[in-house]
Protein backbone atom coordinates (compact mmCIF):
# COMPACT_ATOMS: atom_id res chain seq x y z
CA UNK A 1 0.00 0.00 0.00
CA UNK A 2 3.41 2.08 0.47
CA UNK A 3 3.56 2.12 -2.69
CA UNK A 4 0.38 3.18 -3.95
CA UNK A 5 0.92 6.38 -2.15
CA UNK A 6 4.03 6.91 -4.02
CA UNK A 7 2.46 6.19 -7.09
CA UNK A 8 -0.28 9.16 -5.83
CA UNK A 9 2.73 11.47 -5.05
CA UNK A 10 4.46 10.68 -8.10
CA UNK A 11 1.62 11.32 -10.15
CA UNK A 12 0.88 15.12 -7.96
CA UNK A 13 4.97 16.15 -8.46
CA UNK A 14 4.70 14.95 -12.02
CA UNK A 15 1.74 17.12 -13.67
CA UNK A 16 2.19 20.00 -10.58
CA UNK A 17 -1.23 19.34 -8.58
CA UNK A 18 0.83 19.20 -5.04
CA UNK A 19 4.46 18.87 -4.06
CA UNK A 20 5.24 17.81 -0.58
CA UNK A 21 8.47 19.44 0.78
CA UNK A 22 9.99 18.85 4.43
CA UNK A 23 11.79 21.76 6.43
CA UNK A 24 12.92 20.88 9.96
CA UNK A 25 10.65 17.82 10.19
CA UNK A 26 7.12 19.81 9.09
CA UNK A 27 5.63 18.92 6.07
CA UNK A 28 4.98 21.50 4.00
CA UNK A 29 2.47 21.50 0.65
CA UNK A 30 3.28 23.81 -2.07
CA UNK A 31 0.13 23.20 -4.84
CA UNK A 32 0.62 23.42 -8.19
CA UNK A 33 -1.89 25.04 -11.27
CA UNK A 34 -3.77 22.03 -11.43
CA UNK A 35 -3.94 21.61 -7.61
CA UNK A 36 -5.29 25.29 -7.26
CA UNK A 37 -7.87 24.53 -9.94
CA UNK A 38 -9.10 21.53 -7.89
CA UNK A 39 -9.18 23.74 -4.56
CA UNK A 40 -11.01 26.24 -6.23
CA UNK A 41 -13.26 24.01 -7.99
CA UNK A 42 -13.90 22.47 -4.35
CA UNK A 43 -14.27 25.54 -2.29
CA UNK A 44 -16.94 26.47 -4.92
CA UNK A 45 -18.96 23.55 -4.03
CA UNK A 46 -18.92 24.33 -0.89
CA UNK A 47 -20.29 28.09 -1.29
CA UNK A 48 -22.66 26.17 -3.58
CA UNK A 49 -23.97 23.71 -1.03
CA UNK A 50 -23.42 25.60 2.04
CA UNK A 51 -23.98 29.24 1.62
CA UNK A 52 -26.55 29.09 -1.88
CA UNK A 53 -28.76 25.87 -0.99
CA UNK A 54 -29.05 26.05 2.69
CA UNK A 55 -31.56 28.23 3.98
CA UNK A 56 -30.58 31.42 5.77
CA UNK A 57 -26.75 30.68 5.98
CA UNK A 58 -24.42 34.39 5.59
CA UNK A 59 -20.99 34.14 4.56
CA UNK A 60 -18.42 35.83 7.04
CA UNK A 61 -14.49 36.38 6.60
CA UNK A 62 -12.14 36.04 9.67
CA UNK A 63 -8.90 37.76 9.52
CA UNK A 64 -6.19 35.06 11.14
CA UNK A 65 -7.83 32.11 13.14
CA UNK A 66 -9.86 31.47 14.76
CA UNK A 67 -9.62 30.23 18.87
CA UNK A 68 -13.03 28.73 18.97
CA UNK A 69 -14.36 31.11 21.49
CA UNK A 70 -18.42 31.80 21.38
CA UNK A 71 -17.72 35.84 22.00
CA UNK A 72 -15.84 35.90 18.34
CA UNK A 73 -19.05 34.91 16.62
CA UNK A 74 -20.77 38.07 18.08
CA UNK A 75 -20.63 40.71 15.39
CA UNK A 76 -21.72 37.72 12.57
CA UNK A 77 -24.66 36.30 14.67
CA UNK A 78 -25.74 40.04 15.31
CA UNK A 79 -26.10 40.40 11.85
CA UNK A 80 -27.85 36.80 11.06
CA UNK A 81 -30.28 37.26 14.25
CA UNK A 82 -31.53 41.06 12.73
CA UNK A 83 -31.74 39.54 9.38
CA UNK A 84 -34.02 36.67 10.35
CA UNK A 85 -36.09 38.35 12.94
CA UNK A 86 -34.97 35.83 15.43
CA UNK A 87 -35.96 32.81 13.51
CA UNK A 88 -34.03 29.47 13.80
CA UNK A 89 -32.51 27.86 11.93
CA UNK A 90 -29.92 30.26 10.89
CA UNK A 91 -26.09 29.69 10.14
CA UNK A 92 -22.96 31.59 9.41
CA UNK A 93 -20.32 30.44 6.65
CA UNK A 94 -16.74 31.17 7.82
CA UNK A 95 -13.57 30.87 6.03
CA UNK A 96 -10.63 31.37 8.23
CA UNK A 97 -7.54 30.06 9.46
CA UNK A 98 -5.48 27.37 10.95
CA UNK A 99 -3.97 23.93 11.44
CA UNK A 100 -6.09 21.20 10.89
CA UNK A 101 -4.84 18.05 13.36
CA UNK A 102 -7.73 15.82 11.73
CA UNK A 103 -6.18 12.45 12.15
CA UNK A 104 -4.40 10.10 8.97
CA UNK A 105 -3.33 6.67 8.71
CA UNK A 106 -0.92 7.72 6.57
CA UNK A 107 1.58 10.98 7.46
CA UNK A 108 3.43 10.90 4.10
CA UNK A 109 -0.17 13.00 2.60
CA UNK A 110 -0.09 15.23 5.83
CA UNK A 111 0.91 18.68 5.92
CA UNK A 112 1.71 21.20 8.89
CA UNK A 113 1.24 24.31 7.25
CA UNK A 114 -1.12 26.93 8.38
CA UNK A 115 -4.75 25.98 6.23
CA UNK A 116 -7.72 27.51 5.24
CA UNK A 117 -10.44 26.01 7.31
CA UNK A 118 -14.35 25.74 6.44
CA UNK A 119 -16.54 26.09 8.96
CA UNK A 120 -20.44 26.49 8.85
CA UNK A 121 -22.54 27.17 12.63
CA UNK A 122 -25.87 26.68 13.00
CA UNK A 123 -27.71 28.01 15.62
CA UNK A 124 -30.67 25.75 16.07
CA UNK A 125 -33.63 25.49 18.44
CA UNK A 126 -32.81 23.27 21.38
CA UNK A 127 -36.16 21.22 20.67
CA UNK A 128 -35.12 19.74 17.17
CA UNK A 129 -31.40 20.43 17.38
CA UNK A 130 -30.31 16.40 17.81
CA UNK A 131 -32.57 15.75 14.54
CA UNK A 132 -31.17 18.30 12.65
CA UNK A 133 -27.58 17.28 14.00
CA UNK A 134 -28.56 13.65 12.43
CA UNK A 135 -29.97 15.10 9.12
CA UNK A 136 -26.47 17.61 8.64
CA UNK A 137 -24.54 14.79 9.10
CA UNK A 138 -26.34 12.73 6.08
CA UNK A 139 -26.18 15.86 3.93
CA UNK A 140 -22.32 16.83 4.52
CA UNK A 141 -22.16 12.88 4.09
CA UNK A 142 -23.46 13.34 0.51
CA UNK A 143 -21.95 16.26 -0.40
CA UNK A 144 -18.86 14.74 -0.22
CA UNK A 145 -19.85 11.36 -2.10
CA UNK A 146 -21.58 13.61 -4.68
CA UNK A 147 -18.42 14.96 -6.12
CA UNK A 148 -16.04 11.78 -5.36
CA UNK A 149 -14.67 9.36 -8.09
CA UNK A 150 -15.82 6.39 -5.44
CA UNK A 151 -19.05 7.27 -3.40
CA UNK A 152 -18.32 4.17 -0.96
CA UNK A 153 -15.49 5.11 0.45
CA UNK A 154 -17.22 8.05 2.57
CA UNK A 155 -17.75 6.95 5.94
CA UNK A 156 -19.42 8.49 9.19
CA UNK A 157 -18.12 7.33 12.71
CA UNK A 158 -19.79 6.82 15.67
CA UNK A 159 -20.94 9.70 17.93
CA UNK A 160 -19.18 10.44 20.64
CA UNK A 161 -20.56 12.35 23.78
CA UNK A 162 -18.91 14.23 26.55
CA UNK A 163 -20.73 16.82 28.64
CA UNK A 164 -22.50 19.30 26.80
CA UNK A 165 -21.13 18.51 23.60
CA UNK A 166 -21.65 15.51 20.77
CA UNK A 167 -19.00 14.67 18.18
CA UNK A 168 -19.14 12.98 14.91
CA UNK A 169 -16.13 12.63 12.13
CA UNK A 170 -16.84 11.38 8.17
CA UNK A 171 -14.08 9.72 7.08
CA UNK A 172 -12.73 8.09 3.80
CA UNK A 173 -11.65 4.60 3.54
CA UNK A 174 -8.65 4.54 0.87
CA UNK A 175 -7.92 0.61 1.57
CA UNK A 176 -4.15 1.22 2.84
CA UNK A 177 -5.89 3.86 5.04
CA UNK A 178 -8.28 6.22 6.54
CA UNK A 179 -8.44 10.18 6.50
CA UNK A 180 -10.58 12.29 8.69
CA UNK A 181 -12.14 14.64 6.31
CA UNK A 182 -14.42 16.48 8.26
CA UNK A 183 -15.61 17.19 11.91
CA UNK A 184 -19.18 18.02 13.15
CA UNK A 185 -20.23 18.65 16.61
CA UNK A 186 -23.84 20.23 18.66
CA UNK A 187 -22.83 22.09 21.71
CA UNK A 188 -26.08 22.67 23.90
CA UNK A 189 -26.85 25.64 25.13
CA UNK A 190 -24.62 25.43 28.66
CA UNK A 191 -21.56 27.08 26.17
CA UNK A 192 -22.97 30.27 27.09
CA UNK A 193 -22.99 29.91 30.74
CA UNK A 194 -19.07 31.39 31.16
CA UNK A 195 -20.02 34.40 28.97
CA UNK A 196 -21.13 37.63 31.26
CA UNK A 197 -24.03 38.99 31.14
CA UNK A 198 -24.30 41.43 28.77
CA UNK A 199 -22.70 39.06 26.35
CA UNK A 200 -25.66 36.69 26.92
CA UNK A 201 -27.69 38.98 26.52
CA UNK A 202 -26.69 39.21 22.78
CA UNK A 203 -27.28 35.29 21.98
CA UNK A 204 -30.57 35.48 23.48
CA UNK A 205 -32.98 34.46 21.12
CA UNK A 206 -37.08 35.74 21.51
CA UNK A 207 -39.22 31.96 20.30
CA UNK A 208 -42.63 33.10 20.82
CA UNK A 209 -43.12 34.31 24.30
CA UNK A 210 -39.78 32.78 25.94
CA UNK A 211 -36.21 33.70 25.06
CA UNK A 212 -33.41 30.67 24.75
CA UNK A 213 -30.09 30.32 24.42
CA UNK A 214 -29.73 28.27 20.82
CA UNK A 215 -27.86 25.08 20.19
CA UNK A 216 -25.18 25.58 18.07
CA UNK A 217 -23.77 22.67 15.20
CA UNK A 218 -19.87 23.58 13.67
CA UNK A 219 -19.25 21.70 10.81
CA UNK A 220 -15.29 22.05 9.56
CA UNK A 221 -12.64 21.18 7.50
CA UNK A 222 -9.37 21.99 6.28
CA UNK A 223 -9.68 23.05 2.30
CA UNK A 224 -5.88 21.78 1.62
CA UNK A 225 -6.89 18.41 3.27
CA UNK A 226 -9.88 17.94 0.93
CA UNK A 227 -7.65 18.76 -2.09
CA UNK A 228 -5.63 15.97 -0.50
CA UNK A 229 -8.26 13.72 -0.19
CA UNK A 230 -9.83 14.01 -3.50
CA UNK A 231 -6.22 13.71 -5.30
CA UNK A 232 -6.11 9.88 -3.56
CA UNK A 233 -10.00 9.52 -4.37
CA UNK A 234 -9.06 10.40 -8.12
CA UNK A 235 -6.17 7.98 -8.75
CA UNK A 236 -6.66 5.05 -10.01
CA UNK A 237 -4.22 1.89 -12.34
CA UNK A 238 -6.10 0.41 -15.26
CA UNK A 239 -4.86 -2.16 -17.48
CA UNK A 240 -6.09 -1.81 -21.34
CA UNK A 241 -4.75 -4.39 -24.01
CA UNK A 242 -2.19 -5.67 -21.41
CA UNK A 243 -0.69 -1.73 -21.02
CA UNK A 244 -1.03 -0.18 -17.50
CA UNK A 245 -2.06 3.22 -17.14
CA UNK A 246 -2.85 5.67 -14.21
CA UNK A 247 -5.73 7.95 -14.41
CA UNK A 248 -6.76 10.63 -11.85
CA UNK A 249 -10.59 9.90 -12.63
CA UNK A 250 -11.74 13.12 -10.71
CA UNK A 251 -15.41 14.05 -10.32
CA UNK A 252 -16.40 16.37 -13.43
CA UNK A 253 -17.52 19.31 -11.07
CA UNK A 254 -14.05 19.44 -9.76
CA UNK A 255 -11.40 18.20 -12.18
CA UNK A 256 -9.27 21.11 -12.52
CA UNK A 257 -9.43 21.11 -16.80
CA UNK A 258 -13.08 19.90 -17.72
CA UNK A 259 -11.58 19.42 -21.82
CA UNK A 260 -8.61 19.78 -23.50
CA UNK A 261 -7.64 19.28 -27.58
CA UNK A 262 -5.73 16.76 -29.40
CA UNK A 263 -4.86 17.51 -33.40
CA UNK A 264 -3.70 14.98 -36.20
CA UNK A 265 -2.94 16.32 -39.28
CA UNK A 266 -1.38 15.07 -42.27
CA UNK A 267 0.20 18.52 -44.02
CA UNK A 268 1.23 21.61 -42.12
CA UNK A 269 -1.46 23.85 -43.76
CA UNK A 270 -4.70 21.60 -42.72
CA UNK A 271 -2.59 21.54 -39.03
CA UNK A 272 -2.43 25.31 -39.09
CA UNK A 273 -6.07 25.81 -39.52
CA UNK A 274 -7.30 23.33 -36.50
CA UNK A 275 -4.73 24.86 -34.64
CA UNK A 276 -7.09 28.23 -35.10
CA UNK A 277 -10.11 25.99 -35.16
CA UNK A 278 -9.09 25.03 -31.52
CA UNK A 279 -7.94 28.26 -30.44
CA UNK A 280 -11.40 29.78 -31.42
CA UNK A 281 -13.30 26.43 -29.98
CA UNK A 282 -11.58 26.69 -26.33
CA UNK A 283 -12.32 30.46 -26.70
CA UNK A 284 -16.46 29.60 -26.43
CA UNK A 285 -15.61 26.79 -23.99
CA UNK A 286 -13.98 29.30 -21.63
CA UNK A 287 -16.75 31.81 -22.25
CA UNK A 288 -18.83 29.57 -20.41
CA UNK A 289 -16.67 28.76 -17.41
CA UNK A 290 -15.79 25.97 -19.55
CA UNK A 291 -11.57 25.28 -17.83
CA UNK A 292 -10.12 24.23 -21.40
CA UNK A 293 -6.27 23.33 -21.51
CA UNK A 294 -5.06 23.91 -25.36
CA UNK A 295 -1.50 23.06 -25.12
CA UNK A 296 1.52 24.32 -28.40
CA UNK A 297 2.26 20.45 -28.89
CA UNK A 298 -1.50 19.77 -29.33
CA UNK A 299 -0.37 18.98 -32.83
CA UNK A 300 2.84 17.50 -32.65
CA UNK A 301 2.53 14.62 -29.91
CA UNK A 302 0.72 11.57 -31.04
CA UNK A 303 -2.45 11.66 -29.73
CA UNK A 304 -1.68 8.29 -27.65
CA UNK A 305 0.54 10.31 -25.92
CA UNK A 306 -1.79 13.25 -25.72
CA UNK A 307 -4.57 10.66 -23.72
CA UNK A 308 -1.70 9.24 -21.41
CA UNK A 309 -1.39 12.81 -20.67
CA UNK A 310 -4.97 14.07 -20.54
CA UNK A 311 -5.86 10.95 -18.62
CA UNK A 312 -2.98 11.68 -15.76
CA UNK A 313 -4.20 15.27 -15.40
CA UNK A 314 -7.55 14.20 -14.85
CA UNK A 315 -9.21 15.83 -18.12
CA UNK A 316 -12.53 14.30 -18.45
CA UNK A 317 -12.74 14.73 -22.68
CA UNK A 318 -10.53 15.40 -25.30
CA UNK A 319 -11.86 17.05 -28.21
CA UNK A 320 -10.06 15.13 -31.27
CA UNK A 321 -9.62 17.11 -34.33
CA UNK A 322 -8.11 16.00 -37.36
CA UNK A 323 -8.24 16.75 -41.32
CA UNK A 324 -12.37 15.56 -41.85
CA UNK A 325 -12.93 18.30 -39.51
CA UNK A 326 -12.13 21.28 -41.70
CA UNK A 327 -14.51 19.39 -44.41
CA UNK A 328 -17.24 18.30 -42.08
CA UNK A 329 -17.20 20.05 -38.95
CA UNK A 330 -16.94 16.68 -36.78
CA UNK A 331 -15.16 16.45 -33.95
CA UNK A 332 -14.49 12.88 -31.69
CA UNK A 333 -15.44 13.53 -28.25
CA UNK A 334 -12.91 10.86 -26.55
CA UNK A 335 -14.10 10.21 -22.75
CA UNK A 336 -11.27 9.44 -20.15
CA UNK A 337 -13.40 7.02 -18.41
CA UNK A 338 -14.49 5.13 -21.02
CA UNK A 339 -11.79 6.03 -23.86
CA UNK A 340 -14.64 5.68 -26.13
CA UNK A 341 -14.98 8.87 -28.48
CA UNK A 342 -18.30 10.20 -29.64
CA UNK A 343 -18.78 12.47 -32.78
CA UNK A 344 -20.20 15.99 -32.41
CA UNK A 345 -20.31 19.02 -34.57
CA UNK A 346 -18.19 21.45 -33.61
CA UNK A 347 -21.31 24.36 -33.82
CA UNK A 348 -23.09 21.67 -30.91
CA UNK A 349 -19.97 21.24 -28.63
CA UNK A 350 -19.97 24.59 -26.49
CA UNK A 351 -24.59 23.33 -26.10
CA UNK A 352 -23.38 19.75 -25.56
CA UNK A 353 -20.08 19.90 -23.08
CA UNK A 354 -22.40 22.38 -21.07
CA UNK A 355 -25.19 19.36 -20.79
CA UNK A 356 -22.39 17.10 -19.72
CA UNK A 357 -21.17 19.40 -17.22
CA UNK A 358 -24.77 20.94 -15.80
CA UNK A 359 -25.28 17.95 -14.15
CA UNK A 360 -23.72 15.40 -11.22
Amino acid sequence: MLQRIEKILGICDRHFFARFSVNKSLRHLKLGPPGELLRNNIYQEWVLTDLIRTENVFPYNFTGSVSGNISELIEPFTHAKLCTSDHLPFGIAVQTSGVDVSDSDHKELECDDNQTILKTYMFLNPENSTQYFDEWQQSQKAWWTKISACPGRFTLTDVHSQNSSSQVQILADFGWGKRVVETICLNTSGMFDSLDLDTRHIFELKQGRKKIFPDILISSFSLENAVITFLCDAYDESTSMNLSREVMRFHRKIAPYKASFSISSSTTSTCSDLCELAEFLTKQLRSVGISTLLLPDASKKSLESQFVRNDEIGIPYTVVMNDSTLKNGIIALRSRDTTLKEQVHITELKKYMLQLYKNY
